[in-house]
C-alpha cells in the first residue's frame, strides 16, 4: 500500500499537490546527507516505462522560511535547457522557416565575419568554435549575480572577432550557441523563445511548472532558492539576475521533466522524426563523430546505451539522464553547489533499478594504486594551447584532483587511469622517459593531453613584475594588477579585488563564477612583461596588453585604449 510522508500531509493542507510514494530506503539513503530541514538538497523522479515510479524531495527548498523540497518544487535547471532550445529550432525547421545549414549571420547580422560559415548545425552540436558569452561576462568583470540581459550580451559576443578554433574542427562546449539560437527563434517566430517554448512544448505536453525566466523579478510559486556553502560553515544565497535564454533559464520541476521524457517515446511534440534529430551526433570536418547530439549527450554506462545531460548555474545543479533501452529515467534537480554532485547520485539511483533486472553483477574493482604510483601521477598538469591545468594532489593513500574547491578522491580503474565520482570524466595518465602526462576526457571538449609540468616553488618571487593595467579589446575592459598580502590580485570595474595563485612560472589562475581561468604573462624581446593571454574551459586564450603607465594629461592612443568601454549597462 502507498504511504504518503509527513511533509505531503502538511503540504496538502495548504491546497498543494505532492506524489505519494512507498518508501525505498536503497534510494533514500543516497540522499540521506542533505535530508534534514537545515540543508539544501534535491528533488527525485524516476521514470520506468513512461510512468512515474519514484518521487522524493529531500532537504530544504528555503531555509528562511523552512520551506521542504517536494516533486512540486521549481529548480533552474541550467543547461538541462538546452533541449528544449534544441527542439524549438528543430520544430522551426519542420515549419520550413530555417534550415540547419544556414549560416548564423542570416538571423545576426551583427556578429562580425569570421573567415568560415557558422552553420545552425554546427552551433547545435557546439562544433561553431565561438567563445562562451558567459565566461566572456566573468572575464569582463561581470559575474553571474550580476543583471545582465540579452542586449548586453550580444554586445559582448560581437565584440569577438575572432573564435576559438575554425568551426567544425572541434567539439568545444560553448553557453554562445544556444544563447544565439534563441535569437534566431525570437526573430523568425516573432516571439521570445520562451513564449514559442510555452505554446509548441510545454503546453501540449502538460507541463505547467516549466518556463523560460527571462524577468529576473518575476515571481515563481514554489521556486527552490539556490544556495552555496560558507568556509565556515552554514550556507549562504547563490542566485543570479541574468536574463538570456536558451543555453539556459529554464524552471521547472522533476515531474514536468518526467512527462518531457515521456516524448521521446510518445513523439507527442515533434513527432518521431523531430525526436530522432535531437539525438543525432554531431560530425565534425573530418568526419568523426561527437558524443554531442542537440542539447543532449549520447555515451554508455555499465555497456549500457545512455542519453544524458547536466546543469549547472549558480546554486543550483541538475542531472536528467536516459536509458533509452531499458525505458528508464532518473532525473535529480538540486539546490545547492559543493560537494553535491546530481549525476553520480542519478548513477547511483540508477544502479538501483539496473541491478534490480537482474543484469550481471559489476566487476571487481581493480586494485587500489600503490603509493610509488600515486606519487608519480602528482602534480601540476598544463596544455600550453588551451590553458587547461590540473592539479592533483596524494591523499590518504588515494589520488586527488585540487582544482581550488576541497580536493576530491578519484576512483583508479587500472592501467593508470582514474575517473570521478561520476562516470563522465576521465584521467589516463602515461608515463615515459620524457615526462609524464594526462590524458583528460569529459562531456565538455575533446580530449586534451596535458605535460606535468616541474615542480614550481608556492608563490611567484619577484610580483612587482606583472603590477601594472592591461586591456582587452575583445572584452572592452582593462584588468589592474596590484600586490595584496603578497599575492598578485585583480582589482577591475565594479568586481572584488580577486587573489590569483601562481602555478608555474608567469602562470596564475584565479576564479571565475563558475570555474576557473588560467592567465600566462607574455615578455617581449627586452624579458618585460608586455601583457598577458587568459583562457577558461569554454574561451581559448585572449590577449590583454600592458598599457603605457598614465601621467597627467596623457592623451596618447595607447592610454585610451585601456579605458574600459563595455557597455555602462553591463552589471548594473
Amino acid at each position: 500500500m502507498k504511504t504518503i510522508p509527513l511533509a505531503c500531509w502538511l503540504i496538502a493542507l495548504i491546497g498543494m499537490p505532492c506524489t505519494a510514494h512507498t518508501p525505498d530506503p536503497r534510494i533514500d539513503k543516497i540522499f540521506a546527507p542533505w535530508d534534514t530541514p537545515a540543508s539544501p538538497g534535491c528533488a527525485l523522479a524516476v521514470v520506468r516505462n513512461t510512468a512515474l515510479d519514484y518521487a522524493r524531495g529531500y532537504g530544504a527548498a528555503n531555509l528562511e522560511l523552512n520551506v521542504p523540497i517536494i516533486p512540486e518544487t521549481v529548480f533552474d535547471i541550467g543547461s538541462v535547457s538546452k533541449q528544449f532550445t534544441a527542439m524549438s529550432i528543430i520544430l522551426l525547421v519542420e515549419d520550413g522557416r530555417l534550415s540547419f545549414d544556414d549560416d548564423i549571420h542570416k538571423f545576426i547580422p551583427e556578429l562580425p565575419p569570421y573567415g568560415a560559415p557558422i552553420t545552425v548545425r554546427t552551433m547545435l552540436h557546439h562544433l561553431s568554435g565561438l567563445r562562451s558569452y558567459t565566461d566572456l561576462f566573468d572575464l569582463a568583470g561581470v559575474p553571474e549575480i550580476d543583471q545582465t540581459t540579452a542586449e548586453d550580451a550580444l554586445a559582448l559576443i560581437a565584440r569577438q572577432k575572432t573564435l576559438n578554433f575554425t568551426p567544425g574542427r572541434q567539439y568545444l562546449y560553448s553557453d554562445t550557441n544556444y544563447f544565439l539560437l534563441a535569437l534566431v527563434v525570437r526573430r523568425l517566430a516573432g516571439e521570445s523563445l520562451g513564449e514559442f517554448a510555452r505554446q509548441r512544448i510545454f503546453g501540449p505536453l502538460g507541463m505547467n511548472s516549466t518556463h523560460f525566466h527571462d524577468d529576473h523579478r518575476m515571481i515563481v510559486p514554489r521556486r527552490a532558492t539556490g544556495y552555496a556553502p560558507r568556509a565556515r560553515g552554514g550556507f549562504e544565497i547563490d542566485m543570479s539576475n541574468f536574463e538570456e535564454l536558451g543555453d539556459g533559464s529554464v524552471m521547472t520541476t522533476v515531474e514536468d521533466l518526467a512527462r518531457w521524457d515521456r516524448n521521446f517515446y510518445t513523439g507527442q511534440v515533434g513527432g518521431a522524426a523531430a525526436i530522432e534529430r535531437l539525438q543525432e551526433l554531431g560530425v565534425r570536418s573530418d568526419g568523426s563523430k561527437t558524443p554531442y547530439a542537440m542539447g543532449l549527450i549520447l555515451d554508455r554506462y555499465r555497456g549500457i546505451a545512455r542519453v544524458q545531460h547536466t546543469g549547472e548555474w549558480v546554486g543550483y545543479r541538475s542531472s536528467f539522464l536516459r536509458f533509452p533501452q531499458r525505458k528508464l529515467s532518473v532525473i535529480v534537480l538540486c539546490n545547492m553547489v559543493g560537494d553535491l554532485d546530481p549525476l553520480a547520485l542519478s548513477e547511483r539511483v540508477a544502479d538501483i533499478y539496473l541491478h534490480s533486472e537482474e543484469r550481471a553483477p559489476p566487476r571487481s574493482p581493480p586494485l587500489a594504486p600503490t603509493p610509488t604510483q600515486i606519487a608519480s601521477y602528482a602534480g601540476t598538469y598544463w596544455n600550453a594551447e588551451t590553458f587547461e591545468y590540473l592539479r592533483f594532489v596524494p591523499i590518504a593513500g588515494a589520488l586527488a584532483l585540487n582544482d581550488g574547491d576541497s580536493p576530491r578522491r578519484l576512483r583508479y580503474l587500472g592501467n593508470g587511469e582514474f575517473r570521478g565520482e561520476n562516470s563522465t570524466t576521465r584521467y589516463a595518465f602515461q608515463v615515459a622517459a620524457t615526462g609524464v602526462s594526462v590524458t583528460l576526457t569529459d562531456d565538455d571538449s575533446d580530449p586534451q593531453v596535458l605535460d606535468r609540468m616541474p615542480q614550481a616553488g608556492s608563490r611567484e618571487a619577484n610580483l612587482s613584475q606583472y603590477v601594472g593595467t592591461y586591456y582587452s579589446a575583445d572584452l572592452g575592459v582593462s584588468w589592474t594588477l596590484g600586490i595584496r598580502d603578497d599575492h598578485l590580485a585583480r582589482t577591475q570595474w565594479m568586481f572584488p579585488d580577486q587573489k590569483l595563485q601562481s602555478i608555474l612560472p608567469d602562470i596564475f589562475v584565479g576564479d571565475l563564477s563558475e570555474g576557473t581561468y588560467a592567465l600566462r604573462f607574455a615578455r617581449n624581446g627586452a624579458g618585460q612583461v608586455d601583457g598577458f593571454e587568459v583562457g577558461t574551459t569554454m574561451v581559448r586564450p585572449l590577449r590583454f596588453s600592458r598599457c603605457a603607465p598614465a601621467t597627467s594629461g596623457d592623451e596618447s592612443p595607447l592610454a585610451l585604449s585601456c579605458k574600459t568601454d563595455i557597455p555602462a549597462s553591463i552589471g548594473r
